[in-house]
């Protein structure tokens, strides 16, 4: 698969400071996020962010390690962000958001939801954290995010449902050698039951590696991951080459689907990776709990 992808910015559009950012993906993934940002007083602790969200997805569903059948999501979205900057460490948003997703069945035998249109609507708290050196290949810091959804019937949305989102990122370096540990996860905060469009599909190269990139497809998840690398070479106005490797876990519930890989799985990866002028380049091998295994060719940050 493949994705192009552009971003606009537009800074200090008055004297608050206030910008309008745009982000569009061409390819496997169709998208055009447009927010404008903007700060309620001159030290801008305080902004409001009205957006609006458009994408086309694929999802594709697998039974075991055989991919069954394919799904599109496209979703429109429009919402209002309250938020905090915290200086130079992040911010943290809360705002209301409402639209329409409409899954539909590319090919396969359906396995989920019937095709229908559906309403979302809801409140919607993010974080985002980031004191990391270098976006690509860190060397030194820490950053994360979180994210908490709850869909509201009485808002709109065509039934109640919640999820949590997270992860942490920490790297520290000795020389050319830097360790990288990162945790993730993502469930439902009460009983009710998610539907799968709304969950996020996992694996692939650094995403539990050795299986297929979207293949555990679960109602919850937690990973972790410890990384490795060794930089072989500096290069000129980029990062370098690196070696690296990867031991990965992770425990998953119950499948959305039938037949998916449950329970506790373990996988790893070896690597070369390069600070390329289209971004980070890797080409590896990973193996997986169950004889799972791939060999990757990847362009951008896993």
């Amino acid at each position: 698969f493949f994705n192009l992808q552009a971003q606009y910015r537009r800074t200090w559009i008055n004297s608050y400071g206030g910008e309008w950012y745009n982000d569009v993906a061409l390819g496997r993934n169709t998208a055009w996020y447009s927010e404008l940002y903007q700060p309620l007083d001159a030290r801008q602790r305080f902004f409001v962010a009205p957006y609006l969200d458009l994408e086309r997805r694929f999802l594709d569903v697998f039974v075991g390690d055989t991919p069954t059948s394919e799904y599109s999501l496209p979703t429109a979205i429009a919402g209002l962000d309250f938020g905090t900057q915290f200086t130079r460490y992040g911010e943290v948003r809360l705002g209301l958001f409402g639209g329409v997703t409409k899954p539909k069945l590319n090919s396969g035998s359906a396995l989920i939801d019937d095709e229908q249109s559906t309403s979302l609507a809801g409140v919607r708290l993010r974080g985002y954290f980031d004191q990391l050196d270098s976006i690509n290949f860190p060397k030194d810091g820490w950053g994360g995010n979180f994210q908490v959804v709850r869909g509201i019937e009485s808002l709109g949305s065509d039934f109640d449902y919640d999820r949590w989102e997270g992860s942490l990122v920490l790297a520290k370096s000795f020389g050319r050698h830097t360790l990288n540990l990162a945790m993730r996860g993502s469930g439902p905060i009460s009983a009710e039951r998610s539907p799968v469009y709304v969950s996020t599909p996992w694996g692939g190269f650094l995403q539990q590696s050795g299986f297929q990139t979207g293949q555990l497809l679960n109602e919850r998840y937690i990973y972790g991951r410890l990384l490795y690398n060794y930089r072989l070479l500096t290069v000129p106005l980029f990062e370098g080459l690196y070696a690296g490797v990867s031991a990965e876990a992770g425990d998953y519930g119950r499948p959305l689907v039938a037949g998916n890989p449950t329970g506790t799985l373990y996988s790893g990866a070896a690597f070369l990776a390069f600070d390329s002028p289209l971004g980070p380049m890797y080409l590896g091998y990973g193996i997986g709990t169950g004889g799972n295994s791939a060999a990757y060719f990847y362009l951008g940050r896993p």
